[in-house]
């Protein structure tokens, strides 16, 4: 089954993710998701947490926040999961994974 996100981002770009977990042949697609996920960190970078919670929604995301310094942070990878640190009140870092 395979999922396809089409649309423009919050800036008027377009932008594609896939929701795909497996392909035909049963190989796991962890790292096409994450190469796309990951050419998507730019369009988290000057937003407000609201914005940033609208996109990764609009984009079927994970959004996982940094927003103190003590955030304590999970070693798990997963490719649909944006990761923005947003202790300045606006994201300056967005890291897929």
């Amino acid at each position: 089954m395979s999922i396809h996100k089409s649309g423009s981002g919050l800036d008027g770009r377009a932008i594609t993710c896939s929701n795909r977990g497996m392909n035909a042949g049963g190989e796991d697609d962890f790292e096409v998701q994450l190469a796309r996920c990951r050419a998507l960190e730019p369009d988290f970078l000057g937003l407000d947490l609201a914005e940033a919670q609208a996109l990764a929604e609009h984009l079927g995301l994970q959004l996982r926040v940094i927003d103190a310094d003590d955030t304590a942070l999970t070693a798990d990878l997963r490719a649909r999961r944006m990761t923005v640190d947003i202790r300045t009140g606006t994201v300056t870092s967005a890291k897929a994974g």
